[in-house]
């Protein structure tokens, strides 16, 4: 955590990590920076820029990308293949009337709550994308995916039984979230997106809600504030396998 009091700044660790006798651990990467009167944040964005996968794989220019989130008639946030194929059908026309190119459309609250990621709800997409990713083809339009990052857990995949050891209690809710530090969890996010981005060329992921602390007594990981940077360790985890 950075923290500045006044003219002092300083960088607090709390790894919350158990080191054995002889043992050693490494602490995370810190930067500390100087730059000429007015120009810190100038000086600090061009330091990310030399980082961003986003700059680094060419991808820092303005992106167009259709998210139909909260268009259903009904209100309901649950989309399904009738759904996104009548929508789709609404793009084409938009794009045959405008000349205006899309080149990603996101589609959320597509998951099952009980399943690993890998496949769509199948009461909601009984033929899981196999329709819908022609029609994208067709706009030469990406696929993308949404989902919730762990916080709200019928959002994601909480009520399968095999993350029942990763639940925990969600941030501002008396519902279950996901710590994203205890497995299986994060292997679920692993593997079911790399199968989204193999097997159904996924090119836009989105994620909402981290669970960014987790108290649950039962998990490797101290409690509270110490379980911040194993949380934040396994998101970097999940994020570096998409690359």
């Amino acid at each position: 955590f950075a923290m500045r009091q006044n003219q002092e700044l300083s960088l607090r660790q709390m790894p919350g990590a158990k080191v054995a006798p002889g043992a050693s651990f490494e602490c995370m990467e810190a930067v500390y920076g100087v730059s000429r009167e007015g120009q810190v944040r100038q000086a600090f964005r061009d330091y990310l820029l030399t980082r961003m996968r986003r700059v680094l794989r060419g991808h820092d220019k303005p992106l167009a990308i259709f998210e139909p989130f909260g268009a259903k008639p009904d209100g309901s946030f649950w989309e399904t293949e009738e759904f996104v194929l009548d929508n789709l059908a609404k793009v084409a026309e938009g794009q045959r009337d405008s000349g205006l190119h899309w080149e990603y459309y996101a589609i959320e609250f597509w998951h099952d709550t009980r399943g690993d990621l890998k496949t769509p709800d199948a009461g909601r997409f009984p033929n899981g994308f196999t329709k819908i990713l022609p029609e994208l083809n067709k706009l030469g339009t990406r696929p993308g995916l949404w989902l919730d990052s762990g916080n709200v857990g019928d959002w994601t995949i909480a009520d399968n039984p095999a993350v029942a050891p990763a639940r925990t209690p969600a941030r501002g809710s008396q519902r279950f979230g996901l710590c994203r530090a205890t497995e299986p969890a994060n292997r679920f996010y692993i593997e079911g997106y790399a199968h989204q981005l193999r097997a159904n060329g996924v090119r836009l992921v989105k994620f909402d809600n981290v669970q960014l602390s987790c108290s649950n007594p039962d998990h490797e990981h101290l409690p509270g504030e110490y379980s911040t940077e194993p949380i934040a360790n396994a998101l970097i985890e999940f994020y570096r396998s998409l690359d």
